[in-house]
């Protein structure tokens, strides 16, 4: 047996895996829960049925970041994406794109918890413009939960950018909550596009404890790497995040290219391996719980979700059987020791 596959095989805790929850966000409109007991038995998938928006009018469009802590005992996942519905303004209806949060202290049962500010405003034509909104991420650090959202009003005037061209008015905000029920935050100033230089401050102030970097040197947020004990798994290439307009893993960004990899990075003690995971073309995320991995991202043939699970940190990985058009966006795990009747 090689060296390398030997440590990560011989720290594997001795007792059999007591079962792992994951909750899987693709960058579409449908999200999974996925139970996994062991490497003997097939893991149990089931679609989430998210609960409609704001006055219970909605459909979501796209899912973004996840997040899982036990919060005073009380296990607590959250999801992060958009959500388009119609509002009238000044008599005339409008379809309105905005983020959400959405949480649940099972993986199968969501509450709708919280959407971004929402302004209108007078365009200098006197049109009514209502705003839009897209989460980006999550994270949890300094004993709280931080949400980083963009929020666009195209009624307010342009404003120009360091390259002399004319940008909508955009901010960014940093939403916070002790528990995932309560939200409340603020703007960190207007944003222009991150191959224009902008950073969002978000990383910086509070995902360094996740040793991950995307493309353009941001700290990946929760929902992408994980950290058991003894073994930290990363994807050799995070996706890239585009704070100023909520974007995630945007392949064709001809101004921020990013390579993507089959690669996942497992580090123990011992120092860093490479595994590659087999099917894949690019590895967006990874999570564990109770010695079990997944990692998810895009098939080899790009053509949608891939899944894999990993019960020796990473030396083999066996296939998830899961059909989805988008690729999986990020993941986030819980002992399901942690979930009541799981």
């Amino acid at each position: 047996m090689a060296l390398a596959q030997d440590i990560l095989t011989r720290i594997v805790r001795i007792v059999r895996s007591r079962g792992a929850v994951f909750v899987v966000t693709t960058k579409g409109a449908v999200q999974y829960c996925i139970k996994v007991r062991g490497s003997g038995t097939a893991p149990t998938i089931q679609p989430i049925a998210l609960p409609e928006g704001p006055d219970d009018v909605g459909t979501i469009t796209e899912g973004a970041g996840s997040s899982y802590k036990k919060i005073n005992g009380v296990p607590t996942f959250l999801l992060c994406g958009n959500l388009d519905y119609v509002l009238p303004v000044g008599g005339t209806p409008f379809l309105i794109s905005t983020s959400y949060v959405y949480i649940s202290n099972n993986g199968i049962d969501w509450r709708f918890k919280f959407t971004a500010p929402f302004y209108v405003d007078t365009d200098a034509f006197g049109t009514a413009r209502p705003s839009e909104s897209r989460g980006t991420a999550f994270v949890w650090s300094g004993n709280a939960l931080h949400y980083a959202f963009v929020v666009t009003r195209r009624g307010m005037a342009e404003v120009m950018d360091p390259e002399g061209d004319m940008q909508p008015w955009k901010q960014e905000y940093i939403y916070h909550s002790a528990n995932g029920e309560s939200w409340s935050g603020s703007a960190m100033g207007q944003t222009y596009d991150e191959h224009l230089g902008y950073r969002s401050p978000f990383p910086p102030a509070h995902c360094t404890h996740h040793n991950s970097f995307d493309p353009i040197g941001q700290n990946v947020p929760d929902g992408y790497m994980d950290a058991l004990r003894a073994v930290t798994m990363r994807p050799k290439q995070p996706p890239l995040f585009e704070y100023s307009v909520g974007v995630i893993g945007e392949q064709e960004n001809t101004f921020l290219p990013w390579t993507p990899s089959p690669v996942v990075q497992v580090t123990t003690a011992d120092g860093t391996v490479e595994r590659t995971v087999p099917g894949f073309s690019a590895v967006y995320c990874v999570a564990g719980a109770n010695n079990i991995w997944m990692a998810g991202g895009i098939r080899t043939d790009e053509a949608g979700a891939a899944l894999a699970l990993s019960f020796n940190n990473g030396a083999t990985w066996t296939a998830v059987t899961f059909s989805d058009d988008d690729p999986v966006l990020s993941i986030s795990a819980a002992p399901m020791t942690d979930i009541p009747g799981a």
